[in-house]
């Protein structure tokens, strides 16, 4: 695939021009097909000429041999029906701007509705635009060009013909990302995962290999958004938030971003705890040696409250207060929370501030049956990069016994009960035969075996 594009910065944007060439008409209208009968009409379809299709590094958008666009027409029906047609190498012609296409219309409708979709890759049976396929990228400048780069015409038949010299313009932006780390101004390697967030769509973008360096996306414009880049490998999760950038149709962006190094142990996504105050989630319950649990459906242990290992002046364990806003109906925090199997482990799945959910994922803000919301490992993985939290309903122990293991979460809190013997923590279980299901706020003895999750500010 062979594509030219223009490198804008996220401080400069400039709207692409577009102009016309090489486009001629090929056929006049003609009289409405009979019922049954099968309408051949020819047209040349046209490029943006300032466009970034079939993309090399640099830039202008083109028509390749063998691909595929899909054309979408009314019929005498009033329906929508898709061909696609492949793109034959002799008719396409000004360097790759124009290309005759011939289709076969059954009862098309005259002056009825028609779309062209390129690539067709980019089109739904029903004729609209696949969106969904950007959701989830593979990072490189192949795939992106063939199957995502979406360039769309829409008008109307010529009587029963296709239009003539269809323009289609480009609707997406192209981001090539290079990705180094603070503070050392390194280039990122080895990344497993880089996700995108611009407050209403979430990018979830899986390397080809763990090396592959710079990262392509295609993503829908974007006007003075914040947007939140993060990116994982083997040993690290990084961050960046970029405020007030806007990302145009038809225009390339050459982005250099260097990520901030989350802390050890931290987990994407920030959580309201208080009015003023925000926090990351530690990314699995503690263990008694004062290590996390590798993953947030990891048991951890159950720990007696005055044990609980002291991590360091930034970890916290969460007070009641926390747990109260964080949990609770407040303007920032409400509908962020709902009971839910991960893995095959009963819990409390908690939303951050900033969510967007990963497509293909569905989520139920209820505190109900644990099966409400049901994630395995590919699944939870979107989620996860998405921010979202689970807390793993391990229940308690006394000295000798483990009590509601799956049927109920007990979470200390560093908040005093009267005295320094008793603390409250936080319970959350599922609806059951006998009960309909919560969250509530005990108080126990510190020599009761609970889980402990920590908070990072």
């Amino acid at each position: 695939m062979k594509k030219t594009l223009k490198f804008f910065s996220m401080a400069a944007i400039f709207l692409a021009v577009a102009t016309l060439t090489g486009c001629e008409k090929e056929n006049e209208n003609e009289q409405p097909a009979a019922t049954g009968v099968v309408k051949t009409s020819t047209t040349t379809i046209c490029l943006d000429s300032d466009a970034s299709k079939n993309l090399t590094g640099t830039g202008v958008k083109t028509f390749v041999a063998g691909e595929k666009i899909a054309v979408v027409y009314e019929n005498t029906s009033d329906q929508n029906v898709k061909v696609e047609v492949t793109l034959v190498a002799g008719a396409i012609t000004s360097d790759g701007k124009s290309a005759v296409i011939t289709v076969d219309m059954t009862d098309p409708k005259n002056n009825g509705n028609v779309k062209f979709i390129y690539p067709a890759a980019m089109a739904n049976d029903d004729g609209t635009v696949n969106y969904d396929a950007l959701y989830e990228q593979d990072g490189t400048l192949e795939t992106l060009s063939r199957d995502l780069d979406l360039s769309l015409y829409e008008g109307t038949l010529s009587g029963t013909d296709l239009p003539a010299n269809p323009l289609l313009t480009n609707q997406l932006a192209i981001c090539r990302f290079t990705l180094k780390s603070l503070p050392n101004y390194d280039a990122l390697t080895g990344i497993t995962g880089f996700y995108v967030c611009d407050g209403s769509h979430f990018y979830m973008v899986t390397p080809a290999s763990a090396t592959s360096e710079p990262l392509w996306v295609a993503m829908k414009p974007v006007n003075n958004q914040s947007i939140t880049l993060r990116a994982i490998n083997s040993t690290n999760r990084f961050e960046k938030v970029v405020t007030g950038k806007s990302l145009a149709a038809g225009n390339m962006y050459h982005l250099n971003l260097y990520m901030d190094t989350l802390p050890e142990g931290t987990l994407f996504g920030t959580f309201s705890v208080g009015a003023t105050t925000t926090v990351r989630f530690s990314q699995g319950n503690l263990n008694e040696g004062g290590s996390f649990a590798a993953h947030q459906y990891d048991d951890g242990a159950l720990i007696k409250e005055h044990e609980i290992p002291n991590k360091g002046p930034k970890w916290h364990i969460p007070t009641k207060e926390n747990w109260e806003y964080l949990l609770g109906d407040n303007a920032t925090r409400t509908g962020k929370r709902g009971t839910a199997k991960v893995c095959g482990k009963n819990g409390l799945v908690i939303l951050p501030d900033d969510w967007v959910l990963p497509k293909g994922c569905t989520f139920n803000a209820v505190i109900n049956f644990w099966d409400d919301n049901i994630y395995d490992a590919a699944a939870w993985a979107k989620m996860e990069a998405a921010g979202a939290v689970f807390l793993v309903a391990a229940g308690y122990a006394d000295n000798s016994n483990t009590y509601e293991y799956g049927s109920a979460g007990h979470y200390w809190t560093e908040s005093f009960y009267q005295d320094q013997y008793h603390y409250y923590y936080l319970q959350f279980y599922a609806r059951t035969a006998t009960n309909e299901g919560g969250i509530v706020y005990y108080n126990g003895y510190r020599f009761l075996r609970q889980s402990v999750r920590l908070f990072y500010y």
